[in-house]
């Protein structure tokens, strides 16, 4: 009887383990909001790149202030959009399939 139940705990302890696996740390951007977030951020940089009538200072000031609209928009701060990023590095397969799909929906436009 004994061996049942640390064999019921051992289980337990096993399955709720395997449950937080999906779960994202606290901070962290799930991979929409960033797969969203990266698309609209290279498409603000590819405008910003071709366009030639902003000098160096002001481009500056315009991306982050675009950068700062794109957070905004989906709820977010610069510091938890950095810890995400660096959160996804981290696992080379999750960051390939994120930007997969963020190369998808730049096609897409």
């Amino acid at each position: 009887m004994r061996h049942f139940i640390h064999y019921i705990i051992l289980i337990s302890v096993v399955l709720l383990c395997s449950c937080n696996k999906n779960r994202l740390p606290e901070g962290i951007l799930d991979e929409k909001t960033m797969v969203d977030l990266l698309s609209e951020m290279h498409t603000a940089d590819a405008f910003f790149t071709v366009t030639t009538d902003y000098e160096s200072d002001t481009m500056i000031g315009q991306i982050s202030y675009t950068y700062d609209q794109m957070f905004k928009r989906h709820g977010t701060t610069k510091q938890a959009f950095e810890q995400s990023l660096e959160y996804y590095s981290k696992n080379p397969k999750k960051y390939r399939d994120m930007y997969e799909k963020v190369v998808l929906k730049l096609n897409q436009n």
